[in-house]
């Protein structure tokens, strides 16, 4: 049967206004995948064109909800405390343990809350969450066994109790306010309660008499006041919501107090949740999230009438928490055909003939080839040579690529069955697979490669191939011409722009990657060495298909991390601040490259809190600053500046901040480039470094020049406290007058913060394909758990 609409939310007790925001990430019916552990998404909403339009928005509680439309409840809250200001978006993280499986069971909730104080709910399309292992609450799970979700529509919110609500009251303004508005409220004849007692953002909600097995605006005979109910209020000054209820109902109502009373009682805001157990429907108001740190008191109450208390412990903010970039629908759909390598090879064939090259000729490419170690019978690790697979899609060893450009024909040969070989590693690929597997046009075995050289009427033909990537016992006889320097470069070109099969791969490493640098923060509070987290790091990434890694994990903790390329990832964690975290998955040989950094308590010091909102700034700078044309080199250096009025403002640098970026003071603290061109190499190609620039600020950049769109590109700033680096510096009447060492000295132990994303350049603008957690509430939630 086609699922029911509720037309009264019977989970809540406080009215609702027209629909204002729209979901824009979310399509109805859609399925996303949950990885073993927390899994990362992004929901982003618009504005609807109904009233009250976003702009007149303030705050929003964002939660993943499951269950029907008549029985839900919100099993994750993704951000507790969103701002409107702050753009149309929230990212966190989902564990497969946050809730159960069921067929379109899942859907998003958001309230807001409008600048006059207004509440407006509104709900996303239902959707799947696949992987899910956890369970539902008792009641949700309840109604999807008696009434199984057949529709993707999530509930409806109308606006018909709001509107009520306010003829009721004479249309006096909710909350607190001037005498006025009592009077008003009193001329009105609604109330017995005096409005002094409606205090902060008091709503009363039509209630019938006696609550029916399920509320709804057909069944309730809506009465002001109803006959039995009974205002609550805390004893907390100003709270922010009071309810009115039946007598018959269990319900849950919260209140803070107001941060203007707690500074002047001189204490920290309290949280105050409070659950009155009747026999009949629950009823569950929506919670306003306690600051982080807050106490958390429960009451269990009878209407007015304390029974009991309890203390909990200490309350951590959520997370913000949804999940899902893993298998990504977008990207499952990109990967679904085969890989582009025929595409490949015309852009090679369109870049050599425009460079004056033989638009008759041929390209020969050799893959990587068996290699044993030097003193026994194993195999080296293999790794395919990027060249090859470019122009193949083919990840085995002892192959080979001819390319006609005339004829645009792809032949690859393969190695031959070898009987001897079958019992030890099983039947080879076959030349009819590979056809099936490869965007080629043929396959032979490539015992055959010199003989289909010299067959071929390549007499005035140029063979071109890569000098140091061309076997003994290959010969190009046949061909007049050899050119063995322009294929390397065009392929290398040619790579920097990215078709989007390129760009899926990526993202797709990315998504993994993201699972586990999550996994990797979650874990590292109860760590202690940085070996157990490169662990956990690689076993994420292993579980979800990507076993090979982009490039060696750099777990780095306390003044390790002022190593860029440290390695050793074997320390103890025991008295150090921070851990530094780059670390990336390959997905069939392309890579990822994401680096965080984060405090292994939980909570960043002051120090490292200052460093890490410095890099956190030139980061996002640097990012909203991208679209194609934009010359690397300024963003480089405007992320230089950055870094310098940050450190003038904590007082490590002093003097004038143009000349301190004139003399290249801060490349002591910022001695790397920017960043670098991703793609199946960690420092891909294409990018015109100049190793020998003399100077400093530039001489690491691994990209110069203009962005292209389609390129893709790591954005990573960094600010390090290295004494073998900062301490020559001191010494130098260039520099030592622009360093305060006093103050210095209570930054080493930071070691060193670096942020690092992975950004696709448009055409006028970017997209970031790295989606892991790097806000400051978000990466100290995450570790302290």
């Amino acid at each position: 049967m086609r699922l029911a609409r509720s037309t009264l939310w019977a989970a809540s007790l406080i009215p609702f206004a027209s629909a204002d925001v729209k979901f824009t990430s979310i399509t109805g019916g859609d399925a996303l995948i949950v990885g073993y552990g927390p899994s990362p998404i992004t929901v982003e909403w618009t504005d609807s064109g109904n009233e009250p339009k976003i702009a007149q928005l303030e705050s929003y509680v964002l939660d993943l909800c499951a269950g029907t439309n008549d029985n839900f409840a919100s099993v994750k809250t993704i951000t507790s405390k969103g701002l409107f200001s702050l753009g149309n978006i929230a990212k966190g993280i989902i564990l497969p343990t946050d809730g159960g499986d069921a067929e379109s069971a899942y859907f998003f909730r958001i309230v807001s809350k409008t600048k006059d104080g207004e509440t407006i709910t509104n709900y996303s399309p239902r959707f799947t969450l696949s992987g899910m292992a956890g369970k539902f609450p008792a009641s949700v799970q309840e109604a999807l066994d008696a009434e199984p979700i057949l529709d993707t529509d999530a509930p409806v919110i109308e606006d018909a109790n709001d509107t009520e609500l306010k003829k009721r009251q004479g249309g006096a303004p909710i909350g607190a306010g001037a005498a006025a508005t009592a009077t008003a409220v009193a001329a009105g004849g609604s109330y017995t309660i005096p409005y002094t007692m409606q205090t902060g953002l008091t709503k009363y909600a039509p209630m019938q008499r006696v609550p029916s097995s399920k509320i709804t605006k057909s069944s309730a005979s809506m009465q002001f006041p109803t006959s039995n109910y009974t205002p609550y209020t805390t004893y907390a000054s100003i709270p922010t919501q009071v309810m009115t209820v039946t007598q018959s109902g269990t319900f849950t109502i919260s209140s803070r107090e107001a941060t203007q009373h707690c500074i002047n009682l001189n204490h920290a805001p309290r949280f105050f949740s409070t659950t009155t157990a009747l026999p009949s429907n629950q009823h569950q108001q929506q919670q306003q999230q306690p600051p982080r740190g807050a106490d958390l008191i429960r009451r269990r109450q009878l209407l007015t009438r304390v029974q009991e208390y309890r203390a909990a412990k200490k309350l951590q903010e959520s997370v913000p928490a949804a999940a899902m970039s893993i298998n990504k629908p977008d990207v499952r759909e990109a990967l679904k055909g085969k890989y582009p390598a025929k595409t490949h090879a015309r852009k090679v064939k369109e870049w050599i003939v425009a460079n004056g090259g033989d638009a008759g000729g041929v390209v020969y490419l050799e893959g990587q080839k068996t290699r044993m170690n030097e003193d026994n019978d194993q195999e080296m690790p293999f790794r395919q040579r990027r060249y090859f697979f470019y122009l193949t899609g083919c990840d085995l060893p002892d192959c080979y690529l001819a390319f006609d450009m005339k004829t645009e024909k792809s032949t690859l040969f393969i190695p031959p069955i070898d009987p001897d070989e079958v019992i030890w590693s099983g039947l080879p690929l076959s030349p009819e697979e590979a056809l099936q597997k490869y965007e080629i046009d043929d396959c032979k075995p490539s015992t055959e490669v010199n003989a289909y050289l010299s067959s071929a009427n390549n007499s005035k033909a140029t063979v071109y191939a890569i000098n140091g990537q061309i076997s003994d016992e290959t010969t190009f006889l046949s061909f007049e011409n050899k050119n063995f320097e322009l294929l390397k470069t065009a392929v290398e070109e040619c790579r920097a722009i990215k078709t989007s099969y390129e760009i899926a791969l990526i993202t797709h490493a990315n998504n993994v990657s993201t699972a586990a640098h999550t996994a990797v923060m979650a874990a590292a509070k109860s760590a202690t060495n940085e070996r157990e987290l490169e662990a956990i790091f690689l076993k994420n990434c292993i579980e979800r298909g990507c076993r090979n890694q982009a490039y060696s994990s750099i777990l780095a903790s306390g003044t390790s991390a002022a190593t860029l390329h440290y390695v050793r990832n074997d320390q103890p964690l025991a008295g150090k601040l921070n851990l530094l975290v780059d670390a990336g998955a390959e997905k069939d040989c392309y890579a990822s490259d994401i680096t965080r950094t984060f405090p292994i308590s939980g909570k960043f010091s002051p120090e490292s809190r200052a460093i890490y909102d410095i890099v956190l700034r030139m980061q996002k700078e640097a990012i909203d600053s991208l679209k194609a044309g934009v010359n690397w080199d300024e963003v480089h250096s405007q992320a230089h500046r950055t870094a310098i009025a940050g450190l003038l403002d904590l007082g490590i640098l002093k003097g004038d901040a143009k000349a301190i970026f004139d003399s290249r003071t801060s490349v002591a603290f910022f001695p790397h480039g920017l960043g670098h061109y991703l793609g199946m190499d960690t420092h891909d190609c294409g990018g015109h470094p100049n190793y020998a620039d003399k100077d400093p600020m530039f001489r690491y950049l691994r990209k110069r020049g203009t962005l292209p769109a389609g390129s893709v590109i790591t954005v990573e700033p960094g600010i390090y406290f290295c004494r073998f680096i900062i301490e020559p510096y001191l010494k130098d009447e260039k520099h030592k007058g622009f360093i305060d060492e006093k103050v210095l000295e209570k930054y080493w132990e930071v070691g060193g913060v670096r942020i690092e994303d992975n950004i696709l350049v448009t055409e006028n603008g970017y997209q970031n394909l790295t989606e892991t957690p790097k806000e400051t509430v978000d990466v100290e939630a995450i570790v302290a758990g």
